[in-house]
């Protein structure tokens, strides 16, 4: 994605600003476009998908999925831009909340602590979270 023109990736963005049915394919490109928007632009695509999968109990799995990855990505975004709306940060971590404990939802499930952590400025607890990661070589998650 990063090899991607400034006109490819307006014309993904235009894609997904015209989505209307958030179905698996649209939801897979927003989650892997998720870096070519700004906070603010996301809000009303997040608030619209977070609406419609809100209950995580009742959505097919590889929706989950793909709903979990674009609210971890979203956290990413929000905390790295400083953004502190907490309504959609709130939706978010609230649906990750929701999944099940089963080992397809690690990650999203440790992500969820982490910008819990870090949105309620837990340092010690992000910090724990952090070393983690990197203690696994899986440093790109957590900003190192």
């Amino acid at each position: 994605m990063n090899e991607l023109s400034d006109r490819e990736k307006a014309d993904i963005k235009k894609q997904i600003f015209k989505t209307k049915d958030w179905n698996e394919n649209s939801l897979r490109l927003l989650a892997m476009a998720m870096p070519f928007f700004n906070i603010e632009d996301l809000k009303f695509i997040i608030n619209t998908i977070f609406s419609k999968y809100y209950s995580m109990k009742d959505v097919l799995d590889v929706q989950q999925e793909l709903v979990s990855a674009i609210a971890v990505n979203y956290l990413g975004l929000a905390y790295h831009e400083h953004d502190k709306d907490e309504k959609e940060i709130k939706l978010a971590l609230s649906l990750l909340r929701q999944l099940s404990h089963e080992p397809k939802n690690c990650f999203a499930k440790i992500m969820e602590q982490y910008y819990t952590a870090q949105f309620d400025n837990d340092k010690k607890k992000a910090e724990r979270i952090k070393q983690f990661f990197i203690e696994n070589d899986m440093n790109y998650y957590v900003g190192e």
